[in-house]
Formats: structure tokens, C-alpha cells, sequence
């Protein structure tokens, strides 16, 4: 998979687990699993893509918690792990990346609290034009109304 940017399968039937191996390509920009039957952790091995921009792993069947070395991932956009059965602290690392994490965690962690730092936009580090390729189809329009600071 070297020279492989974009991953995206998507709403396929896959199952298994993350393979480990994805966090061996570096100029990784988007990988998106969501919508799948996939199960077991989040490979921290992930946490080495620092190219990574885009990262969604929705309405799958994955568990444990969510590896700090994601936080690693310092060129993320947009992080998207709702709607599995993750569990644990949501890891401090997560607000060195920019992204708005409340929505995108829902429905794993209905009684943990937020790490300080994790709300809409507080780490924000990239403001994304609404016509942004390749991500104008995928992000709601941010405005300053919605962030706090940029």
C-alpha cells in the first residue's frame, strides 16, 4: 500500500479488525471504515499517521478505549468514532489535534466526561474553507459562531 493516500471502504460488509499494518503507511490522508462490522481496538499503531487528515471509524462494533497515541496524529482534521462500544477516558492526548470531538464520539460514552480542552473548535488548529477539496462534501460549514477560539 505504499503511495496509497486515501483508504475509503466505507459501507462495505468488511469484519475482522483494523489491521495494525495501516499505521505503517505514512502519507496516510484519509482512512474512513465507518459503517462496516469491524470489532476489536483501534490499532495505536494508527497514532504514527501524522499525515493523517481524516480519520473515521463510525457505526462499527469496535471496543477497549481509545489509544492516547492517536494524539500523535497532530495534522488531524477530522476524527469520527461515534456510534461503537468504546469505553474508557476519552485521553488527554486528543486535544493537542484539531477537531470537534463531542459530536463525533456520541454514543460510546454516555457517562464519561470530556477531557478539558475537547470541545467544538477549542483545538482547532486548520480553519477548513467550505469548499475545501476533497472535504467539502464531508464537513458541516464551521463559522465563528460555533468556535470559541481558533
Amino acid at each position: 500500500m505504499k503511495g496509497l493516500k486515501f483508504l475509503i471502504l466505507a459501507y462495505n460488509q468488511f469484519n475482522g479488525s483494523i489491521p495494525s499494518e495501516y499505521g505503517d503507511n505514512p502519507i496516510f490522508q484519509a482512512l474512513h471504515l465507518s459503517s462496516n462490522k469491524l470489532i476489536g481496538q483501534i490499532p495505536p499503531s494508527l497514532g504514527k499517521l501524522t499525515s493523517l487528515l481524516w480519520l473515521m471509524l463510525a457505526n462499527d462494533s469496535l471496543t477497549d478505549s481509545i489509544p492516547p497515541k492517536l494524539g500523535n496524529c497532530s495534522s488531524l482534521l477530522w476524527l469520527n468514532h461515534a456510534n461503537n462500544q468504546l469505553s474508557g477516558p476519552i485521553p488527554p492526548q486528543l486535544a493537542k489535534i484539531g477537531s470537534n470531538f463531542m459530536p463525533i464520539l456520541l454514543s460510546n460514552r454516555a457517562k464519561d466526561k470530556a477531557t478539558a480542552g475537547l470541545g467544538e473548535c477549542f483545538s482547532m488548529k486548520r480553519w477548513i474553507l467550505a469548499d475545501y477539496p476533497p472535504f467539502s462534501l464531508a464537513f458541516p460549514l464551521l463559522t465563528q459562531k460555533n468556535c470559541k477560539s481558533l
